[in-house]
Order: C-alpha cells, then sequence, then structure tokens
C-alpha cells in the first residue's frame, strides 16, 4: 500500500500519535492553509517570508512520491498536456479520465520502499514524468506565494528558505529564492 512517507528528520516528535508526514502541494486544503499564511504575514507588514523545511511533494518525490487523490488527478491533466492519446494509449495508459497511476504502479511493486529503487532506474512506468509533475507542482505552488505576497503588500517581498541544496537539485526553485540559511548540526559543536 502506498501511503503517507514520513519525515524522517521529526522521527520521535510525534503530532497526535502519528508521525509528521510530507504535504501535498496538491492538496487544495494545504494549498488554502499556506496562502492564508502568507496572506497573514503580508497583512502585518512581514519583511520577507521565510519557508522552513519547505518541499513538500518535491521532498516526496525522492523519497517514493504522494499518490494521494490529488495528485493522481493531477498527474492524469499533467499526462493529457504533454502526450497524444495514442502515445499514452502505448505506454499503457487506456483512459486519461479514469487513469489512476497508483494502480499501475502496484502491479509493480507492494510499496513506497520497493518503489524507489524501480523508479530510480527507470524501471517502473512513468516514473520519470511522474517525478516531474511533483517537483513541477511544488516549484508552481511556491511561485504562486512569491507573486501573491508581493501583489498582497504592492511591493518586492524577499522569499527564503533553509535547506537549500547547492548541488543542484533543488535548482528549479531558484528563480524566486532571495535568501537562503543552511543549518549546521548543533550536536558536532560544543562550547568551551
Amino acid at each position: 500500500e502506498m501511503k503517507p512517507i514520513p519525515i524522517g528528520w521529526f522521527r520521535g516528535h510525534l503530532y497526535k500519535g502519528r508521525w509528521p508526514s510530507f504535504y501535498c502541494t496538491n492538496n487544495p486544503r494545504f494549498v488554502e492553509y499556506i496562502r492564508q499564511q502568507v496572506y497573514l504575514f503580508c497583512e502585518i507588514g512581514s519583511d520577507a517570508i521565510m519557508v522552513d523545511d519547505s518541499g513538500g511533494t518535491f521532498f516526496a518525490a525522492h523519497r517514493g512520491g504522494c499518490f494521494c487523490p490529488y495528485c493522481m488527478s493531477g498527474f492524469r491533466d499533467y499526462l493529457k498536456n504533454k502526450y497524444s492519446t495514442e502515445q499514452l494509449q502505448g505506454m499503457g495508459v487506456e483512459n486519461t479520465d479514469t487513469f489512476d497511476y497508483r494502480q499501475m504502479v502496484l502491479k509493480h511493486v507492494k510499496d513506497t520502499k520497493t518503489y524507489i529503487p524501480m523508479a530510480k532506474k527507470g524501471e517502473s512506468p512513468l516514473s520519470a514524468d511522474f517525478f516531474d509533475f511533483l517537483v513541477r507542482s511544488d516549484v508552481a505552488l511556491f511561485e504562486s506565494l512569491k507573486t501573491m505576497s508581493c501583489k498582497l503588500a504592492g511591493r518586492y517581498v524577499p522569499m527564503g528558505w533553509d535547506n537549500v541544496d547547492f548541488a543542484g537539485s533543488r535548482a528549479p526553485y531558484y528563480p524566486f529564492l532571495d535568501a537562503s540559511i543552511s543549518e549546521i548540526n548543533h550536536q558536532h559543536f560544543s562550547v568551551g
């Protein structure tokens, strides 16, 4: 079964008895929540917006992906816009209106742990397209938040976040990233 992917660095920090999972940038409830946060920051006149541990579907994509109904619906639209009906049928997608990528994947793997190695090797059907869709979803959300904050504030609002990977895997975010803060593991340092 394809279940939510727990956030590894939150190990031991349960919320309501559950290990926190990566959020889904395609879930309308999450989008509304994060947009409300940006609205409130702009209302109080914040100088900038800092996002901590950003990367919902982006982070999930690197750990197997989000297979929620919102992502399945969005992925159908992504495929419809990228490929012709004939091309999709050649890839095993008979009906784009009812296609469920999760079900296609489950024919080849039993869970996220077995999906990840197959997807990385390109052995899982449509895995490169699914990864691209998840990354684009996350980038589109944060790009819209940047635009929204500037419009609401009536001025340019810088946006930054921590955990920026300068090796390039987060390069899609760079065009609207104004600042970054790298975290340092405090456990490696001692005073005195």
